[in-house]
Formats: C-alpha cells, sequence, structure tokens
C-alpha cells in the first residue's frame, strides 16, 4: 500500500495498545514527522475536555479497527477521521463539529487563528450553520476539515446490489406517499449509516428490516468502495462515501426449469409494465415501498423519463396483495 504526500501511519498507536503489522519504507528522500504517544498523553492531561473528547474517538476508533471489515485490514495506516466521527455517538460527533463550525461562523474573528490559519475561511452566516447543525443533530453527517482546509460535509452511505439467478438485480421502484399511494424511486437499495454503525451493520439492518423476505441463500462477493463530491445547500463541499456489496442470492431447485419459464415470461409480453411483478414491503419504521428484480436494460429504462407516466399509471392500479410471501 502506497502513502501520498500528507497521508498519516500508525495513528491506532496513538488510540489504542498497538503491535505495528508490516515495515513502513520510503521510497524517495522525504520529511517523516513523528509524534511521541506519550508526550501526546501528557498533554492531553492537562486539557480535560480535549481528553474526553478524544477518549470518545478513541473508543470508536478502536471499534471500528476490530470489527469493521472494511478499514481492520488497514488498521496500521490510518481510518479516515469522518468514518471515525460517524462511528461515535450523535452527541459526540457534534461537539466536535460544532467546535468546528464555530471557528468558520460569520462574526468569529480571532486575529491569531487569521494570521497562522494556512487557507482564507469559506464563512458560515446563521442560517447555514443552524442548517448544518441540524443534520448534524440528525445523525445525517458529520463535519471535518478538508484537505484545503475548509469544511468538509461528509455522509456515509451503504448500497447493496443483490442479484438472484437469473442475473436480475433487486430495485426499489417506489416509495409510499403516508396517503396510500406510491410516488416512483427507481433506484438499488441503499441506507445511510446511523449512530455507531459499521457499513456491514447497516447493510444487515437494510436487509431485515426492509427489503423483501431474501429465500435461499445470500451470498456476499465483492465490496466497492468510491467518493463523489459537491455543494451542499449550506455551501460547503460535501462528499459522500458510498460502500456498495455486491450479494448473489441463490435458490434450491431445477435450473433448467427455471431458464424455460424466465423466457415464458419475457416473451409473454412485449411490454415490460405487463410482466413487472411488485414485491410490497412495509419496513420497520412503518414506511411503504415496492421493491422488484430487474435486468440491467429494464432497470436504465424505468430511470430514464420516458418511462414515468408508464411506471406512474403501473403504480396507480397496483393493488397490494393481502400476503405478499408465503
Amino acid at each position: 500500500m502506497i502513502l501520498e504526500q500528507g497521508d498519516w501511519a500508525s495513528t491506532i498507536a496513538m488510540w489504542c495498545h498497538w503491535n505495528y503489522v508490516g515495515r513502513l519504507q520510503t521510497l524517495e528522500v522525504c520529511d517523516l514527522v513523528a509524534f511521541p504517544v506519550e508526550n501526546v498523553l501528557q498533554i492531553l492531561e492537562g486539557h480535560p475536555q480535549i481528553l474526553m473528547m478524544s477518549q470518545g474517538y478513541t473508543k470508536a476508533y478502536s471499534l471500528l479497527a476490530a470489527n469493521d471489515s472494511e478499514y481492520a485490514s488497514r488498521a496500521d495506516l490510518d481510518i479516515p477521521p469522518a468514518r471515525v466521527l460517524l462511528a461515535m455517538s450523535v452527541q459526540e460527533r457534534s461537539t466536535f463539529s460544532e467546535i468546528m463550525m464555530h471557528g468558520f461562523a460569520d462574526g468569529q474573528l480571532d486575529s491569531t487563528v487569521e494570521r497562522h490559519f494556512p487557507a482564507r475561511r469559506h464563512k458560515l452566516d446563521h442560517k447555514e450553520t443552524s442548517q448544518l447543525s441540524g443534520q448534524i443533530a440528525q445523525g445525517k453527517c458529520i463535519v471535518t476539515l478538508g484537505s484545503d482546509f475548509q469544511l468538509l460535509r461528509t455522509v456515509v452511505i451503504c448500497v447493496l446490489k443483490i442479484s438472484n439467478v437469473d442475473n436480475k438485480v433487486l430495485c426499489q421502484l417506489a416509495e409510499g406517499d403516508g396517503e396510500g399511494s406510491f410516488r416512483p424511486r427507481v433506484v438499488v437499495p441503499a441506507t445511510k449509516l446511523r449512530e455507531g454503525e459499521s457499513t456491514m451493520a447497516a447493510a444487515k439492518r437494510l436487509i431485515h428490516g426492509d427489503l423483501p423476505p431474501l429465500i435461499g441463500n445470500l451470498e456476499c462477493g465483492a465490496c466497492e468502495s468510491s467518493e463523489s463530491e459537491m455543494k451542499s445547500k449550506t455551501g460547503i463541499r460535501s462528499v459522500y462515501v458510498k460502500t456498495t456489496y455486491c450479494m448473489h442470492l441463490g435458490t434450491e431447485g431445477n435450473q433448467e426449469l427455471r431458464d424455460a419459464l424466465g423466457v415464458l415470461n419475457d416473451l409473454g409480453s412485449k411490454d415490460m409494465f405487463d410482466r413487472l411483478e411488485g414485491l410490497h414491503v412495509q419496513s420497520n419504521d412503518r414506511r411503504e415501498y415496492i421493491y422488484a428484480w430487474l435486468s440491467h436494460d429494464d432497470f436504465e429504462y424505468l430511470q430514464s423519463p420516458s418511462a414515468g407516466s408508464g411506471l406512474q399509471e403501473w403504480l396507480s392500479e397496483y393493488q397490494i396483495p393481502v400476503c405478499d410471501f408465503i
């Protein structure tokens, strides 16, 4: 694994007892900054508030390193601070974020900070600060300092790509509007991480609480991570960290018979809405969804504007079964 300029290594030694794994070598001449852990701990003892905040960070870091497969293999290097904060309680992460946002609030001037801070800070007005604080308090995001020394809003999302023996993927078609009707929303199953939750725990919560019953053997394959960046309504830079679990649902039975039935179903109607089979679900929080197994082409078509009127008509005629599954 290659470390780039500005990356940290072995920060886990700051937060728990640790035996180093592997060997750190340089590929070229460079400057290396090292922090003696004992000295840092002595300094923290003189600052009780910072020490208490660090203890919460320590607990979250250690749990991720021990229990989250996504980060356990690289624990000797570093775990992104945004991911650690998301593993903390909402109250603890709010304390971190509020202190940081205070330094960027409009009207907060500190000549010492202004003189030594390496960049001109993007100021937040009262409305932006209030909106961001509300999102943090609801557990929707966390705020850290980005590489550009500006506030960085981070949201972590867990996505499930579940395929079946017919090579179709489980997708959400619509969500309930709370008044007995459904509005189109064609997406793959996904959820934001909740307080103190790992990506795998979020995946399990989604499977057991929000999806249709999955009959058969569900096997987890590849795990893919990606990041996308955009500006939020508050005007600060936002990063969406997406972890996608690719899973396969295998079922017992005659494969040749299933293949033949699949071909007959596809040939029986040229209109995909005639062969679309909706799976109604009421999640643990009482919200309603309709799912379906879709081919790649059907999924792309249903996401396009040209499918809007057809999908809306199909939803208006959809009848919730008295018993979805037996």
